[in-house]
């Protein structure tokens, strides 16, 4: 068992007896929040170079409880069950069906969140396996995408009590990834020595400067293991009806804990577009550097919500050893009661003239009711010197009680 998850065991069972001299057990539940969710989705994948096609119908259904507060104390229990509503024709990495892509949804049963949490006027005390999502989760995430969640066997301190600005250190001893709950290849589970260093100051509600350090000593997946430094800027110009959303950021990265390569690499990304009324546009680009010749010294950001960011193809979970540049555009309509986004990528390798290849994505998404949404999204990767040719269809219903 972790060393957190243990501490956590030890302090809820004292708090529980806390809590039975004040109440009885009945009325402890009862004055907690239930919630269940459900995600219904096929996912279809046709990849040149394999010889068959994914088809995958899963459910993801999550059962969440958040107890009441007292004295500033409150716990969260929350477990996730996938299942397959067809055969698995698909490689989900656990069955060994090499001919099928990836479809990253292993079947059963995990332990998503159990924390405890602790809030008072000035200071916020996490304690426990819990979701961590920073800032766009372009370094640190849940991979919410995925049916299986990333959650995290953590400590986390926030400081509250400063006007416009906020201060935040997380300890990670362990990292519950998408490919459980059944041990294989990638590892279910990563074990971590990790530090999180985190300072915003928002003067304003749209204007916002945050610097950090990440400093991530994971000790299954040494050769991403890294320290990275860097700086966001975001904000927001409004002329009339018309919004003009602006964000930056730089990082510099290097080897920590157990890697055993010596590198730097950089990270840097502009963003910004126009909003008005029902349409938005967005042009971007962001660029994660690699060595021309040396393995293993690009740029890496191994505990992101990647399915975010460089198409939703997903074919850069690991940043290719030149690097990646992502010139992107993306527009968005309000279509009655749902949206629709269009986005274009064009990828290319960093440290060298090669050109990785081009994808379109299209989403439609639109919430029916208070308990009922639905998605559909298309995503076309075009290879050129990276990779293969991929198509994905996803048709997702998703319900919340």
């Amino acid at each position: 068992m972790n060393k957190l998850t243990s501490a956590l065991c030890l302090l809820l069972a004292g708090g529980c007896n806390n809590l039975l001299a004040e109440n009885t057990l009945s009325q402890a539940l009862s004055a907690g929040d239930v919630d269940l969710n459900f995600r219904l989705r096929y996912e279809g994948v046709d990849q040149n170079g394999l010889g068959d096609t994914a088809n995958a119908l899963t459910l993801r259904s999550r059962l969440t409880y958040q107890s009441a507060d007292y004295r500033g104390f409150k716990g969260i229990l929350e477990l996730d069950d996938v299942s397959y509503l067809s055969d698995d024709d698909f490689n989900n990495t656990r069955n060994g069906k090499a001919s099928y892509p990836v479809v990253a949804d292993p079947d059963g049963t995990d332990l998503n969140q159990f924390a405890i949490q602790y809030q008072s006027e000035s200071l916020m005390m996490k304690l426990g396996r819990q979701r961590i999502n920073v800032d766009n989760q372009r370094f640190i995430g849940g991979v919410g995408w995925r049916q299986n969640e990333q959650t995290y066997d953590a400590l986390m301190i926030e400081g509250t009590g400063f006007e416009d600005i906020s201060m935040t250190y997380v300890y990670i001893s362990g990292v519950s990834r998408v490919f459980g709950p059944e041990e294989g290849t990638p590892d279910k589970y990563l074990d971590s020595d990790s530090h999180i260093v985190h300072i915003g100051y928002k003067p304003t509600e749209k204007r916002s400067v945050v610097a950090y350090g990440y400093f991530l000593d994971l000790e299954d997946a040494p050769g991403v293991s890294a320290s990275t430094l860097g700086i966001r800027f975001s904000d927001e110009y409004a002329i009339g009806d018309l919004t003009i959303p602006l964000t930056a950021e730089y990082a510099r990265q290097s080897d920590y804990g157990s890697n055993t390569a010596t590198y730097t690499a950089g990270y840097y990304a502009l963003d910004t577009g126009l909003s008005m009324l029902k349409v938005s546009v967005s042009i971007g680009f962001e660029v994660l550097e690699g060595d021309r010749v040396a393995a293993g010294e690009a740029f890496s950001t191994p505990l992101a919500t990647l399915h975010k960011f460089q198409g939703w193809t997903d074919k850069f979970l690991s940043t290719p050893g030149q690097g990646v540049e992502d010139i992107y555009f993306q527009a968005g309509v309000k279509a009655g009661e749902g949206k629709i986004i269009l986005a274009y990528h064009d990828f290319n390798a960093e440290s060298s003239a090669a050109d990785y290849g081009q994808e379109i994505d299209l989403s439609y998404s639109r919430k029916l009711n208070e308990h009922f949404s639905v998605l559909v999204k298309y995503a076309d990767y075009n290879a050129d010197k990276f990779s293969t040719d991929t198509r994905k269809l996803w048709l997702m219903l998703t319900m919340n009680f």
